[in-house]
Parts: structure tokens; sequence; C-alpha cells
């Protein structure tokens, strides 16, 4: 584990890493379908309040200018709209300070990790500052509004108040128009609310181990390393087994049997051979036999 462990722990975060670097992107791209979003739902409000001013000033709709039932219909409907508007566009401008703190966040995570320093409980910090982010980002997503705000829009529709028969007439035609108009949008609006892109990203919690703990769980990232950390291990035995099994012969040597104060007047007359110059021959002699 000494051996193992730190790669093994260091993969362990690095995988983690990869995972939350990836959720950050995924956010990145739901900002962008979240400003369209928006655009989509501004572009509705804008025509349904044009409707409006045209009806009053010109009648585009029933030929009779003025307010009526048809203009209270897009009126209220327009309203509406313009109250999800300013949702979503809310939306959108809070998920983007979002995005910008889990990028910040995400840019001095990876330095950490690619500087080397640091303790796994200030990672664990910085991970899980980040997930919570993230899990924000999740839930604040337009997607997630339309779905809320959408059974609103299909307003009840208000009875006919003209004068006369002729001009009732031309408003109830007018009004299924109108109905007709709400209901294409909010059938565009719920496909957007629908849109895959928006659902939230799993994203696991990070978990503190330790080095043997890494060392264990990515036995199989490491093989060579396992091998080379047992071999360590083992080799302490390996050498108490040939010293047992080389010591009889050892023993049987001349040397061995030689007491201390033996040895010590060889070694004596050995250096006293040494500086005479008579040393040479009679070493080699020795490696001879």
């Amino acid at each position: 584990a000494a051996i193992v462990g730190p790669d093994a722990q260091r993969h362990h975060i690095q995988k983690f890493a990869m995972a939350y670097e990836q959720a950050v992107t995924d956010a990145q791209r739901k900002a962008s379908a979240s400003a369209q979003v928006a655009a989509v739902v501004r572009t509705e409000t804008t025509a349904f309040q044009r409707d409006v001013k045209e009806e009053l000033k010109h009648g585009r709709l029933t030929g009779i200018p003025g307010r009526g039932a048809v203009t209270a219909t897009l009126e209220q409907v327009a309203d509406k709209l313009e109250a999800l508007t300013k949702e979503v566009e809310q939306a959108v401008v809070i998920n983007k300070e979002l995005l910008d703190s889990a990028s910040q966040r995400l840019s001095e995570l990876l330095a950490a990790l690619d500087a080397g320093q640091y303790q796994v409980a200030e990672i664990k910090s910085k991970f899980d500052e980040l997930r919570f982010t993230i899990i924000e980002l999740n839930e604040g997503n337009p997607a997630g509004i339309l779905e809320t705000i959408l059974p609103t829009l299909r307003v009840s529709l208000a009875q006919a108040d003209g004068k006369s028969k002729r001009t009732r007439d031309r408003q109830n035609k007018a009004m299924a128009t109108v109905e007709k108009r709400i209901g294409e949008t909010v059938l565009t609006l719920a496909n957007l609310a629908r849109d895959k892109s928006f659902e939230a990203t799993a994203l696991p919690e990070f978990e503190s181990i330790t080095r043997t703990q890494a060392a264990m769980r990515y036995i199989e990232v490491y093989p060579i390393n396992w091998a080379t950390a047992v071999a360590i291990d083992i080799f302490p035995a390996v050498i108490l087994i040939l010293v047992l099994l080389l010591r009889p012969a050892m023993s049987s040597h001349p040397l061995d049997q030689m007491s201390v104060r033996q040895l010590r007047e060889a070694a004596l007359l050995l250096r006293e051979l040494t500086a005479e110059g008579k040393a040479a021959p009679i070493l080699h002699s020795v490696k001879e036999a």
C-alpha cells in the first residue's frame, strides 16, 4: 500500500474530477439552451402583445376596433406570458452566475490537483462546494419553470359580448383563432419543457478514502505496482531463507572454526605482509583454493 497507495488515491480523485468536469460542461450546454428557451418565450409573448395592440387599434381579428371579449382573452394570455418570460429570463441570469461560480470552483480544483499540493479533506471540501453549485443549476433550469406555469396558460375564453349578433359571431370566430393560437404556443413551450437536454446530470458525491483503501479498490489498475510492492514485502523473508539454507555450507569453512584471537593474529600478519609486498602471492593462492 505504501507504493501503490499514493497513485491509487490520485486515480480515485482524478476519476471524480473527470465526472465533475463533465457536469460543468453539461451545465454550460444547458445554459445555452436556457437562453434559447428565454428567446422563444419572449417571441411568443411579443406576438400576443402585438395582437392585443392591433385588435384594439384596427380590429384585426374581429374587424371591430376597440375592447371586447377577444382583446380581454388576448391580454390575459399576454400577461401570463410576460410573467413567464420574466421568470425564465431571471432564471437564465441566475444560472449564468452559478455557472461562472461552478467554472471558477472547477478551475481551482483542477489547479490544486495538477500542483499535487493538497490534503484529501481540502479536496473533498472543494468537491462538495462544486457539487452543491451544480445541483442549484439543475434545479433552476427553465424547463422546470415551464412545466409549472404551462397549465395556467390554458385560460378560459371570454364570452362574446357584442351588442349585435353579427358582432358576437365575429367575436366567436376570432375566439376560435385565438384558442388555436394559444394551443400552438402551449405546445411549443411544452416541447421545450420536455427537452432531454435539461435532464439533471447524475453527480456522485465525492468519497474520501485513505491510500490503503484506494490501493485495495483499484488493484486492477496498478497490477505491476502491486507485484513490486509484494516483492519488496517478501524480500526479507527470501534473504532469511537463503541464509538458513547456506549456513551449513558456510559453517564448514575453516575460517568459521577459528577463534576471535586467531582471526585477530591472522589480520595482523596479513597487514605486515601487505606492507612488505608479500601478501599478493598468498591472496592469489587463497583465491585459487
